[in-house]
């Protein structure tokens, strides 16, 4: 009984002593939908982590249909708890393209994955998504609505074009 109760023992504090594995979280700020053009910003969160430790990640956003698809890596360093966060912003010149741009210049959904590569390569840790929207709105301020022009008369028409990034100064 005395060897079974030291193995019991032994193998319980060997248990015990085995961390949580690595807790990642993959954020995409704004969280609504993006205007051609416009700018979204990655984050990745380590929790569960190694003290003072650095993890090399690839991040990949793949554009919609397969038009395109970038990678850039980072290193995550994470403090004396594990924690730790990396932040970029896509579109982002640290980005490489595997083909198509890098750019919000498709509509659609745009996929995120984060890949732990080092110190141990675990593959995939996260994923997430944003929508990028490549529609116009063009409000005429200018005749007012239903107004009648004779012809050969001059008329001047004003008009606002915006996305959803707002106001588009260079639409002609």
């Amino acid at each position: 009984p005395a060897p079974i109760l030291l193995l019991v023992a032994v193998v319980l504090t060997l248990i015990s002593g085995v961390a949580a594995p690595p807790s990642y979280t993959l954020t995409v700020s704004p969280s609504v939908p993006l205007g051609c053009g416009g700018t979204a910003v990655l984050t990745l969160s380590l929790a569960n982590g190694g003290n003072n430790q650095a993890y090399t990640i690839l991040l990949e956003v793949r554009k919609p249909n397969g038009t395109g698809q970038s990678l850039t890596s980072r290193i995550l360093n994470t403090d004396n708890r594990g924690t730790g966060s990396t932040t970029v912003p896509y579109p982002d010149p640290s980005f490489t393209p595997l083909n198509g741009t890098v750019a919000t210049d498709i509509a659609g959904v745009y996929g995120v994955i984060a890949n732990q590569t080092s110190p141990t390569n675990i593959g995939t840790v996260a994923t997430a998504q944003f929508t990028v929207s490549c529609q116009l709105t063009v409000v005429v301020s200018q005749p007012v609505s239903g107004a009648l022009v004779e012809r050969g008369r001059k008329a001047t028409i004003s008009a606002t074009v915006s996305d959803l990034s707002g106001p588009i100064s260079t639409a002609t």
